[in-house]
């Protein structure tokens, strides 16, 4: 495992340099809008060598080690002991439907956990519940109610439909990896080295967000990524380091 404590460590080095979350929302709070939003999801990510499975489950969260299974796919919600012991005291946790459970919630409310928790249309919202509400809000363009079910009892309506408007980010991070950086073309025959090549996508995502590029080329991260496979493709190609390697080929 030496190999992947060495990614780890270029990991981590990179989050502490890397920019800041956008400015907290104005909330009715002042300590909720300091606090820090997670949001929690999970992707299946298919491998092109057998490992004696074809797919693996990854978990956001703090480590990817811990996070990974090779099992086969898993409910969102059969990680509930993971999140809860992933989230942070000054932290509020924001899901999707996959972990709506009444257990869980009671859960995450005994482990003092704030959360925001999109539930199923098909569960019942009459019971009278006593440690969180039942927000209902319904979305124009998409003609899609939501219900979100929340411990933050004093943000209006409104603010906990914002706060749950915010986890998307993480579906458009997993669409980013997986179309853009090949984590969802993994090619390894260990689990080492699938870990090591999460790490790797997550190096290069990292890079991606720190790197400045001319600004005519855009402030996308797929703007920048375009720019560093052009740059790559222009100083790093093979025809350069022959030059490199036998100079009195270069022509006057």
């Amino acid at each position: 495992m030496k190999k992947q404590s060495i990614y780890h460590g270029i990991f981590w080095n990179n989050c502490q340099v890397c920019p800041q979350a956008p400015q907290p929302l104005r909330l009715s709070r002042p300590e909720l809008a300091t606090a820090l939003q997670i949001p929690v999801d999970s992707t299946v990510i298919t491998l092109t060598s057998k490992l004696g499975y074809h797919q693996i489950q990854l978990l956001n969260g703090f480590s990817v080690t811990e996070n990974l299974t090779s099992e086969a796919v898993r409910h969102d919600i059969s990680f509930r002991e993971e999140v809860i012991k992933m989230i942070p005291d000054n932290a509020v946790a924001i899901m999707d439907r996959g972990f709506a459970s009444w257990k869980f919630l009671d859960e995450l409310c005994e482990a003092k956990r704030k959360f925001i928790v999109r539930i199923k249309n098909n569960m019942r919202t009459e019971v009278n519940h006593d440690r969180y509400r039942v927000v209902h809000f319904w979305d124009i363009d998409s003609k899609t109610e939501f219900r979100i079910a929340t411990n933050l009892w004093d943000l209006t309506d409104e603010e906990v439909a914002e706060l749950y408007r915010q986890r998307w980010a993480i579906e458009n991070l997993w669409k980013f990896l997986k179309m853009h950086l090949s984590l969802d073309r993994l090619i390894t025959k260990s689990v080492n080295g699938v870990v090591n090549q999460i790490y790797m996508v997550l190096i290069a995502y990292l890079i991606l967000e720190l790197v400045d590029v001319p600004e005519y080329f855009g402030r996308k991260l797929l703007d920048k990524l375009r720019y560093v496979q052009l740059e790559l493709s222009r100083r790093c190609s093979i025809v350069h380091w022959s030059f490199d390697w036998q100079p009195e080929l270069r022509v006057a």
